[in-house]
């Protein structure tokens, strides 16, 4: 089976990492994968972990280009591989295939919904819809939705809500992660520092960074010792920084900004708890690494992570948007972090059954070989 994975680019981001995941593990199970990135973002440590095994065309369009001229380009490549399979990862880009020799070459062309819903399906009329990419820098990741053969949903909170919102039918295909390759934290106490990691982007307002600092404050002025690093880079990085100076927290949070994935690989055993306080996430793919870590976790209730950790079966929860829940359920966690060590082992296993990589890469060829053969 010829599979082709476009995207608009390989910078680092949690789309982009899973994408050279999938596409490698592909491979490695015997499919002919190629990978199309369509604009110069591109980042070389992600270029070097592709496999030898996987294609890799780089199209280098200027991303603030308005010319069309790549479609050509786009099509050319696209045509001479022959795929069975375009899997695209923004729903723009359909408007940029060639559908005339999609249907006459009965391509299947698959998108995956990476996040929560939002935008809209675009105009009927496909002149109309390029215009509207060319104007606006984001058309939503349901742009299109209505119009590829195949849709995947991350979770099942996705697919609900694509549904209920949308009228798209999807098929739930988790993100996957090599669980084997995280290094494992040792099954011990902690020594009275309580060290909480959060990784993702720094967008307060989504992913609740917020939340953790507020409840932060709380329990140092109730006398608890605990230190906080946050792993990535973003918008909100000045914000929050500053709430840090103003909560009198310098010197127990750390911002080590973007890190590659070696890195947080190696680096999550040296926590004692992991924390996802996001207030929309439709996944959380970090959530998962921590667990393949041996790392307690601690998500907030109704977003994807807690669909990962089954609400408090592999992890604990706490109410979204709620800093005084949070602070609670910290302040339990110290206080009974035993009960945190024998939860942590169970939910290494869960995510080495369930989230690893293989099983999402061997999940998408099961699912693209059905929707061929019907």
């Amino acid at each position: 089976m010829k599979v082709v994975h476009v995207n608009w680019s390989l910078d680092y981001g949690g789309i982009e990492t899973l994408l050279v995941n999938i596409a490698n593990e592909q491979a490695v199970q015997g499919a002919d994968v190629s990978v199309v990135i369509v604009n110069d973002l591109i980042n070389e440590k992600l270029i070097e972990r592709l496999s030898s095994k996987v294609r890799l065309i780089l199209m280098k369009r200027s991303p603030s280009s308005r010319s069309f001229l790549f479609m050509k380009k786009l099509n050319t490549v696209l045509t001479d591989i022959g795929p069975n399979v375009i899997h695209i990862h923004d729903g723009a880009i359909f408007d940029f295939l060639d559908r005339h020799w999609i249907k006459s070459s009965r391509t299947l062309v698959c998108l995956t919904a990476h996040a929560f819903p939002f935008g809209k399906f675009g105009s009927p009329l496909w002149p109309v819809r390029i215009l509207q990419k060319s104007l606006f820098h984001s058309l939503g990741n349901m742009h299109n939705s209505n119009r590829v053969n195949r849709v995947f949903a991350i979770s099942k909170s996705v697919a609900k809500a694509m549904k209920e919102q949308y009228g798209v039918n999807s098929t739930v295909v988790y993100n996957g992660i090599f669980s084997q390759q995280f290094e494992q934290r040792n099954s011990k106490m902690y020594d009275g520092l309580l060290r909480i990691v959060q990784v993702s982007r720094l967008l307060h307002e989504e992913k609740g960074q917020d939340l953790l600092l507020g409840a932060a404050r709380k329990l140092v002025q109730k006398g608890y010792s605990l230190k906080i690093d946050f792993i990535g880079d973003g918008i909100s990085r000045e914000y929050l920084e500053n709430m840090t100076r103003e909560y009198g927290l310098e010197g127990r949070v750390t911002f080590l900004g973007t890190q590659p994935q070696e890195y947080v690989m190696s680096h999550l055993k040296d926590y004692d708890l992991f924390v996802q306080p996001s207030r929309f996430e439709g996944f959380g793919l970090t959530v998962a690494e921590a667990m393949a870590a041996n790392v307690p976790v601690l998500v907030s209730s109704g977003q994807g992570p807690a669909e990962v950790t089954e609400d408090d079966r592999y992890g604990w929860v706490f109410d979204c948007g709620d800093e005084n829940s949070l602070a609670d359920q910290i302040e339990y966690i110290i206080n009974n972090y035993s009960e945190c060590l024998e939860k942590a082992k169970e939910a290494r296993n869960q995510v080495a059954a369930n989230y690893d990589v293989k099983v999402t890469a061997r999940r998408y060829l099961e699912l693209y070989n059905e929707a061929l053969n019907n």
